[in-house]
């Protein structure tokens, strides 16, 4: 799990600026108790003043990370351009203030960023990070300090199709066994040998059992992943998505809402898979304005 922190303007003087709203210990001896109470969790913290540099970190991270905390500082109030950053990012953001703003002057009870935001937390001082990071980490699902945990978000109990030919046996057998070390049931649909076979068979019989109901997800491989995402793709009930990294696997889920996951066994390392595969089983499909454009494919 990636969690960034990004702080904006005025937040690299805590510990010197106005100790008595914002305490006197600094963020970096903080984030340094962070990053040792969740070390299951890889957490990065980015600081700026400058508000186009806020939107630059949010538009990198926002695409590939599992959350992000933003602590804005007064660009909270201020910032139409961070509210559009946050709303094109598919990354949920928590909003985060160390003071109870609503407690403080008029102008700071007004957020232009909490309309596109996860939720907001605030006034609990620098824990505030803490509680934001654990919902974050609550609503996804991995779990804290469980970081080889993995959960079959589509439905816990329902098998994983798993089909290769050839070419992709060996990475299908490094998933299957990925797959029993995480306690997630699957039903392989071959190949379950070397030997020279034609990708479309098993692509079929994967695609058949989504249809029948036998299983409910896939993961499929071949030596480039083009043959056997074509065949997939021919059965009317299939989205199968061919992805190269996480990301894509990521944007597969949560944009298409695809039932296979297709991986070129020749080209991609096995932990690159390993993640990737995590990814497709955890991430949710987001609906809204992508469900609209699913029903017309």
């Amino acid at each position: 799990m990636k969690i960034q922190i990004i702080n904006g303007p005025n937040l690299n003087l805590l510990g010197v600026r106005e100790p008595g709203v914002y305490g006197s210990e600094s963020f970096a001896g903080y984030f340094e108790s962070l990053q040792k109470q969740y070390p299951s969790i890889e957490l990065t913290c980015y600081q700026s003043n400058v508000e186009g540099e806020i939107i630059n970190k949010i538009h990198e991270v926002g695409f590939s990370f599992d959350g992000i905390v933003l602590n804005a500082g007064g660009y909270t109030h201020t910032s139409v351009a961070i509210h559009d950053a946050i709303k094109a990012v598919s990354s949920p953001v928590v909003e985060v203030h160390i003071s109870n703003v609503h407690a403080r002057e008029d102008y700071r009870h007004l957020s232009l960023i909490t309309a596109v935001c996860k939720g907001v937390i605030a006034g609990f001082g620098l824990n505030s990070y803490q509680l934001a990071i654990e919902s974050i980490a609550k609503n996804t699902p991995q779990q804290l300090n469980t970081p080889n945990r993995m959960h079959n978000e589509a439905n816990p109990t329902t098998p994983v199709g798993l089909a290769s030919d050839h070419a992709g046996f060996e990475l299908k057998e490094f998933i299957r066994t990925h797959l029993e070390k995480c306690n997630i049931p699957y039903i392989d649909y071959g190949t379950n040998t070397t030997e020279s076979v034609n990708y479309p068979d098993y692509g079929h019989k994967l695609a058949r059992a989504i249809e029948s109901n036998e299983v409910e997800r896939g993961i499929a491989v071949c030596s480039t992943g083009n043959g056997i995402n074509m065949t997939l793709n021919r059965h009317p009930a299939i989205r199968s998505a061919l992805c190269w990294n996480e990301e894509t696997a990521r944007l597969a889920r949560q944009h298409n809402n695809a039932n296979v996951l297709t991986l070129p066994g020749r080209f991609i390392p096995t932990a690159l898979a390993e993640k990737m595969t995590d990814i497709f089983l955890n991430t949710p499909f987001e609906g809204g304005r992508h469900q609209m454009r699913v029903e017309s494919i």
